[in-house]
């Protein structure tokens, strides 16, 4: 499959994502409010990453892929762990949310899991490598064609 056929079908999915926000999914508490919210950035940051990368910008696409996974992680926190009054204070904007290792390793206690822990320990290197320029595994020649 091409690159451009690639970012085509996350265009398709991201457009589906939009459909059912708009769609069927109902806002009927603050939780919901606050997912809602959490994925239409993720849904923004997707189509940027889409964006980015057919104009062959690969560095900053990967950029924003570390800030994906912390929108989920955040999202799912909110959903599993978080306390009534932390989702008002989330609201109000007076919230510090708890490292992300922590967030983790909350939800997989909370479901019995290690999904998210080992998720996290098998990508969070190489996601802040791609924020922070640490080891580039890109490409840079944007002249290149796949």
């Amino acid at each position: 499959m091409t690159l451009k056929e690639q970012l085509d079908r996350a265009d398709g999915a991201r457009h589906s994502a939009w459909d059912a926000i708009v769609g069927p999914i109902t806002i009927d508490n603050d939780r919901s409010q606050l997912l809602l919210s959490s994925a239409s950035i993720a849904l923004e940051h997707q189509e940027a990453i889409v964006l980015l990368a057919r104009h062959r910008m690969f560095g900053s696409a990967f950029a924003l892929v570390r800030p994906i996974f912390e929108i989920l992680y955040r999202s799912v926190w909110v959903c599993a762990c978080a306390k009534p009054e932390d989702v008002d204070r989330i609201k109000a904007g007076k919230f510090s949310y708890p490292a992300i290792g922590g967030m983790v390793a909350a939800i997989d206690a909370k479901h019995g899991l290690d999904f998210f822990t080992g998720l996290k320990a098998s990508s969070w290197k190489e996601q802040n490598d791609f924020t922070h320029t640490g080891r580039p595994r890109h490409r840079r020649n944007r002249g290149a064609q796949d």
